[in-house]
């Protein structure tokens, strides 16, 4: 007889896919916006007040503000990082170190080192320790609150012709919730798959900084 609920978790696999997939555009947006800024700033020619470079700052900061709200929705109907832990802390009974460790036979590792890894991350019950699920959930509120803020209010306003962020904006605030959010997901990714990440951050196979090589406007 089985010890652990397989719709539960199949269904739980899924939506931590759709999830990652989403913290890894959140992830790749803020690569770019940070490169971005490396290249202004290592250019003395072109580090200079310019109302394109205000243009790509609101336009991040909105799209981190919707990114990050995205995996904090507590409505039901919403696939979300939060309401993936919740449905993990209301069904922790459902995924066992048992099962977690089975995961693990006929690979390169064993049995013994799944339950090793399951004791590591997920406590010393037969199951996941619903506290431990908790105490994360606790950890993305509270790295997130602030950010509630920015979704209901203007990102900026102007001033004399300036955008100029709200006075309690700050970029460590929202690197902090997105480190989080990618350690959080990395953790509930290898519960449900039995594989480690080490960012959700995807590799660029575009090479897009070259177009940065060659003049925008030809004269």
């Amino acid at each position: 007889m089985k010890n652990f609920d397989e719709s539960f978790i199949n269904s739980s696999k899924a939506d931590m896919e759709k999830i990652g997939g989403h913290i890894s555009d959140l992830m790749w947006s803020r690569k770019m916006y940070t490169d971005f800024n490396e290249i202004i700033k290592n250019n003395p020619k072109i580090d200079t007040p310019n109302a394109f470079y205000d243009f790509v700052k609101i336009g991040y900061v909105s799209d981190i503000v919707l990114s990050i709200c995205r995996q904090i929705d507590k409505d039901e109907r919403a696939l979300s990082l939060m309401n993936l832990l919740k449905r993990i802390f209301n069904g922790s009974e459902k995924i066992t170190k048992e099962w977690f460790s089975d995961q693990y036979k006929d690979t390169v590792l064993n049995e013994e080192f799944g339950e090793a890894a399951f004791k590591e991350h997920f406590g010393d019950m037969d199951f996941i320790d619903p506290s431990i699920v908790s105490a994360d959930i606790g950890s993305l509120i509270f790295y997130t609150k602030e950010i509630k803020k920015y979704r209901n209010k203007r990102i900026a306003h102007f001033e004399n012709g300036k955008v100029v962020f709200d006075k309690d904006f700050n970029f460590d605030t929202f690197n902090k919730a997105i480190e989080v959010i990618d350690v959080i997901a990395k953790k509930y990714y290898l519960l449900l798959f039995q594989k480690g990440y080490g960012t959700f951050e995807p590799t660029d196979h575009t090479r897009y900084q070259s177009i940065f090589y060659e003049p925008w406007i030809i004269k």
